[in-house]
């Protein structure tokens, strides 16, 4: 066995190491992460020195201003992040399994997925599981599968991937078309054989830097006048429905919430190039809890339902 595992496994390595590594990183002094760890200056010292010693490298260059992590503590800072993070959940999991006897489910959904099938999905769960705790966050595409990958979420709903990571397990739900919105009575809707370049010079409300965003990006031309200038970046439906209401600013946002809003219409632009496939995606490598998989059921059945919504909103807008 090789000594650095050795000595990671013989108990002298403790979570204690990891917590003041973190600590010591967040700080970026001595002084200060003894102070939010509510022990004294040297008790870090002596932490800091018995991790170097049991890994055998130098975890933090000091300098005239703090110290900063050498790659040796950079890679431990990374592991040491998942470790605790794992932790955590484990106490919560323990004591929503206690007093529940439910695992709690941590779901991650962008933009895409918060504003139809996982409200639906959840009031269809809790009706039928009220003790089951889901929590919910809410992020960019980046962010979530990050969280993703480091175990903090037990499944995300969005867009899918096109190259999906041999460890993430994807399954389709519903395909769902983006369509560009705009308030009623927009000057857009007058416009008769409409190009994306005519709607480069409105002002427009787009999310961050995405397969969305960078897919649209192209409908204008990556350069000269066809690009828009005007942009509020924003993954808020609700924030973006409050903007195109009051302004002559344009949205990408998917069909159903432009037939589900009376105060907006969707203009008659395909954009056939934007990503329109909806799908769920977990981690491979990790047994789905009982709970995760009472979700992902209740996802399912409001899918097929959302899915017969969708026919009937495209054949309405033909």
């Amino acid at each position: 066995m090789d000594r650095r595992l050795r000595h990671l496994l013989d108990g002298g390595f403790k979570l204690r190491h990891l917590q003041l590594i973190t600590a010591i990183a967040n700080n970026g002094t001595l002084v200060g992460a003894a102070r939010d760890l509510y022990v004294t200056q040297p008790v870090v010292t002596r932490g800091l020195r018995e991790a170097e010693e049991i890994l055998g490298v130098k975890l933090f260059d000091r300098g005239p201003r703090g110290v900063s992590p050498t790659p040796f503590g950079a890679l431990l800072l990374e592991h040491a992040g998942m470790i605790l993070s794992s932790m955590e959940r484990l106490a919560e999991n323990i004591d929503h399994l206690q007093r529940s006897g439910t695992r709690p489910i941590r779901v991650g959904t962008n933009m895409t997925g918060s504003y139809a099938v996982l409200p639906r999905a959840l009031v269809s769960l809790k009706a039928a599981h009220p003790a089951l705790k889901v929590s919910v966050v809410e992020g960019t595409d980046d962010t979530l599968h990050e969280l993703l990958a480091h175990r903090q979420l037990d499944l995300l709903i969005g867009r899918m991937m096109s190259k999906s990571p041999q460890e993430v397990t994807q399954l389709h739900l519903y395909d769902e078309p983006i369509r560009v919105m705009a308030r009623n009575g927009h000057p857009a809707l007058d416009m008769t054989d409409l190009r994306p370049e005519d709607l480069a010079a409105f002002p427009w409300v787009l999310p961050p830097p995405t397969a969305v965003a960078s897919r649209l990006g192209s409908l204008f031309g990556e350069v000269g006048s066809w690009v828009p200038v005007n942009v509020i970046e924003c993954t808020s439906i609700l924030t973006i429905r409050s903007i195109l209401r009051v302004t002559d600013s344009l949205a990408p946002l998917p069909m159903l919430v432009g037939t589900s809003d009376a105060d907006l219409r969707m203009l008659p632009l395909e954009l056939d190039a934007v990503p329109r496939q909806l799908g769920l995606a977990y981690s491979a490598e990790n047994d789905l809890s009982d709970s995760a998989e009472l979700f992902i059921e209740h996802l399912l059945e409001v899918a097929r339902t959302i899915e017969g919504e969708l026919a009937e909103a495209r054949s309405d807008a033909e």
